[in-house]
C-alpha cells in the first residue's frame, strides 16, 4: 500500500496544483498498532518538549469485510471490484479483536495531544456493521460509504 501511495504522491508532485499538498504529505510504511505505540513512547520521552508528533485526527480506512457490500434490508450490493479483488487478498480484513485494538490505539494517539480535542473518523461502506461494535459520536454517508466520526 506504502509504495502505491508513494508512485502516486511523485505523480501527483508534478502537478501545479497538488504541489503544495503533496510536500505535506509524509507517508509512513509501518503497522498502525505499532505507530500508534511509537506516538506513545515519543510522548513519555519528550514530555519536557513540545511533541512534534500531537495528533489531532486519525484516519483508519481498514479492508472493508467481504459481507459488507450489501444491503441487510434489501440484500442488494455488489462484491469487491475486480481492481480490488487481489488487494483484499493481500490486505485481509481485520479481526474484530484487531478492530478494537485499532479503534482503541487511535483514540488513546489522540488523548496524548491534551491541547485539543479530536478525532477519529473510520470509513465503511454504508451497510457494514460499526467498527469494533462501538457507537460513533456521528455518521456521514453517502450511497456506497460511511465515515464514522469518534469523538475523543
Amino acid at each position: 500500500m506504502a509504495l502505491l501511495l508513494l508512485v502516486e504522491q511523485q505523480r501527483m508532485s508534478g502537478l501545479a496544483n497538488w504541489q503544495k499538498l503533496m510536500s505535506r504529505l509524509h507517508i509512513i510504511n509501518t503497522d498502525a498498532l505499532g505507530y500508534f505505540a511509537t506516538l506513545a513512547a515519543d510522548t513519555i520521552d519528550d514530555a519536557k518538549e513540545i511533541d512534534m508528533k500531537a495528533v489531532d485526527v486519525v484516519y483508519l480506512d481498514p479492508m472493508f469485510p467481504e459481507d459488507s457490500y450489501q444491503d441487510s434490508k434489501t440484500g442488494k450490493g455488489a462484491k469487491v471490484g475486480k481492481h480490488m479483488q487481489a488487494l483484499h487478498q493481500l490486505a485481509s480484513p481485520p479481526t474484530l479483536e484487531q478492530e478494537e485494538q485499532l479503534l482503541q490505539s487511535a483514540q488513546a494517539a489522540i488523548r496524548q495531544n491534551a491541547q485539543t480535542s479530536g478525532r477519529v473518523v473510520v470509513k465503511r461502506p454504508q451497510f457494514a456493521p460499526l467498527l469494533a461494535h462501538q457507537q460513533p459520536s456521528e455518521s456521514w454517508h453517502n450511497e456506497a460509504v460511511r465515515f464514522d466520526g469518534y469523538f475523543v
